[in-house]
């Protein structure tokens, strides 16, 4: 389900966003 495809995108893209914050 989409709930699921979530839980797996998230993590990923709070890391891109924890990245180009530190860059």
């Amino acid at each position: 389900m989409i709930h699921r495809q979530v839980q797996r995108f998230v993590p990923s893209f709070l890391l891109f966003l924890v990245s180009g914050f530190i860059l």
